[in-house]
């Protein structure tokens, strides 16, 4: 995984900064995958808005609807009202997980990243960005007929784990140490038999 951290200015005033262009230079050249946004702070978040035609007022006024900045808050210390900033995070989330696509973010023509920061009191933000690369699918159906393969090789149905003694060739499995649940005991202590499905528990000589 490839990461970094943005220590972000946002100033002395209840900000929203734009993050697209920090992000999109981080997967810049990178495979397919997914980017992992992350603001580590109790009073600030992220969101996918459209910026630069008023939303940014929208948005901080929706806010003070639903967050009033009074004294109304049980989280009372810092300025009045800052107990609202704490559960800004409830409402616009911390974290954000974006697709890329050949080093580029997949994103739709409104939505630049933003850090949402209701907290004048905090004039630095520290944001991690963490890209993680797809699976080659090429490589991952290659591991997956390899893990196959060796189930065919090494399970209970092969035909090794079939063979009994004296040359004989059984419809069970032989398995050492103590007996699984269904264990024929008419064998010695140390090789018991587990019966398989469709097995009527008969010997076949080898051809």
């Amino acid at each position: 995984m490839k990461t970094t951290e943005l220590h972000v200015r946002t100033g002395p005033d209840r900000s929203i900064v734009d993050l697209t262009d920090d992000c999109a230079r981080f997967v810049a050249g990178e495979a397919d995958g997914l980017l992992s946004v992350f603001v580590a702070h109790a009073t600030a978040g992220l969101a996918l808005i459209e910026l630069g035609s008023g939303s940014e007022a929208d948005l901080r006024s929706t806010l003070d609807r639903l967050l009033p900045r009074d004294d109304r808050y049980t989280h009372r210390h810092g300025p009045v009202g800052h107990g609202a900033d704490h559960i800004v995070p409830a409402f616009v989330s911390p974290s954000l997980v974006l697709p890329v696509v050949g080093g580029r973010l997949a994103l739709g023509t409104w939505q630049p990243v933003a850090l949402l920061d209701p907290n004048a009191e905090q004039p630095i933000r520290t944001v991690r960005l963490s890209f993680l690369q797809g699976q080659d699918p090429v490589s991952s159906t290659g591991r997956g007929r390899a893990a196959n393969g060796a189930r065919r090789r090494h399970g209970s149905g092969g035909g090794a784990a079939r063979r009994g003694r004296a040359g004989s060739r059984h419809c069970c499995a032989r398995a050492p140490g103590r007996p699984p649940r269904g264990a024929d005991r008419s064998v010695a202590e140390t090789e018991w038999t587990v019966p398989v499905r469709g097995c009527r528990r008969y010997t076949r000589p080898d051809p």
